[in-house]
């Protein structure tokens, strides 16, 4: 786009005079954008408008005919309507409006956050006066920094700096001081009942042993320490305790359920965004109710591609649903049971080695049921954290 911005003009040349036309090109030098044989034989140069002038004179020296075609960009428009007085005065007022825009902000960067939303960091900017479409010469940083950290109570400090149209803000988050405990200590658990196979201690006691059976709660690897020679002590209890446990899954298909379906019906509603403020641009905002799902896509307008422009445009998608009665038969309620158990199986054995499974179904008048026992071995050990003075 940028090569072509201030115009191209097409030269035509019949086909006897082609090859002269070419010769003659060389011969001089001249530079051309793109050359091509047209369907009549004929052919048609592409060149630059201000080279334009050149070509023709050079053909008509060497007695060569030529034609030219319709001319596109800058040029050419400022050449075609230049008596236009109402084109030349809106092309003022654009270049105009341009300079002006750039005295306020049309974009800002927030940096540096990690908890606080981006969200809430440029609603509290707002409330102390800074946003899109704030006049840049009229900022006191001074004290726009100070009411932003009385406004927002989790940022410890702000920075606001301008580059060209841009608002460059970096931030750092208040850290929430901790509770003051003088120490904290932790003892392993058990989280599941289970027959214990192997203990690997990392720090603490060992309280079972291989073979027995423990519940869930159970205190599985102490973090108090009592020894003769240095009588009490707490500390961080850690390890691996890998046991027998078994597990069961149910899963219970109905075979008369409603389901959400889509009736194909799309609703598109536009909003254009200047600055901070929203028209409605396709003049159909409508409220689609609950039996709508929304999606909202939004685009930041360029000036030749490069140029980011204070203008967003905000497109809303209504897939609109509705709900409908759907009867199952006996082998859809069987094959919707077994893809839900293969998902639960995934989800219980994600830190489980499956040692044995059986499986148990059975049907009545309104429900397909599904009965799965697992036999499997994992790692029960639960890390509970207490206090010790």
């Amino acid at each position: 786009m940028r090569k072509n911005i201030f115009g191209k003009t097409k030269i035509k040349v019949s086909k006897e005079q082609k090859n002269n036309a070419m010769n003659v090109i060389l011969i001089n030098s001249l530079c051309y954008k793109k050359a091509r044989i047209l369907d009549d034989s004929s052919l048609e140069i592409t060149v630059a408008t201000s080279s334009a002038a050149r070509f023709l004179n050079v053909f008509e020296d060497n007695g060569i005919e030529a034609q030219t075609g319709k001319s596109e960009g800058l040029l050419a428009i400022v050449e075609r309507y230049r008596s236009r007085w109402g084109f030349v005065a809106g092309v003022l007022f654009l270049i105009l409006a341009l300079f002006i825009s750039s005295k306020f902000v049309w974009r800002i960067d927030i940096d540096g956050n990690s908890r606080v939303p981006e969200e809430e960091i440029m609603r509290s900017l707002e409330n102390v006066g800074f946003g899109l479409g704030t006049f840049i010469p009229s900022v006191d940083y001074d004290t726009l920094h100070n009411e932003f950290l009385l406004e927002c109570g989790d940022v410890a400090w702000i920075s606001v700096n301008i580059s060209g149209n841009v608002a460059r803000v970096l931030v750092r988050e208040r850290i929430p001081e901790a509770e003051k405990k003088e120490s904290t200590y932790s003892n392993v658990v058990a989280k599941c009942d289970a027959q214990i196979v192997l203990i690997k201690l990392y720090n603490g006691e060992k309280i079972v042993s291989a073979g027995d059976v423990v519940h869930k709660g159970d205190l599985l690897i102490s973090g108090v320490i009592d020894s003769k020679s240095q009588g009490v002590r707490y500390v961080h209890a850690d390890g691996i305790v890998n046991a027998y446990v078994s597990k069961t899954i149910e899963v219970k298909i109905p075979f008369r359920t409603t389901e959400k379906v889509y009736t194909g019906k799309i609703y598109t509603d536009k909003d254009i965004k200047i600055f901070s403020k929203s028209l409605n641009f396709s003049n159909k905002y409508r409220n689609y109710g609950e039996f709508c799902d929304t999606i909202e896509t939004k685009e930041r307008k360029t000036l030749f591609g490069s140029i980011v422009l204070p203008v967003e445009t905000v497109t809303r998608k209504y897939y609109e649903y509705e709900y409908r009665d759907r009867t199952y038969t006996k082998e859809e309620a069987v094959d919707i049971a077994f893809k839900q158990l293969r998902s639960d199986m995934d989800e219980e054995l994600e830190d489980a080695e499956l040692i044995s499974k059986s499986v148990k179904t059975s049907f009545d008048d309104e429900y397909f049921y599904v009965e799965c026992n697992l036999f499997c071995l994992e790692d029960i050990a639960d890390v509970v954290e207490f206090q010790a003075n």
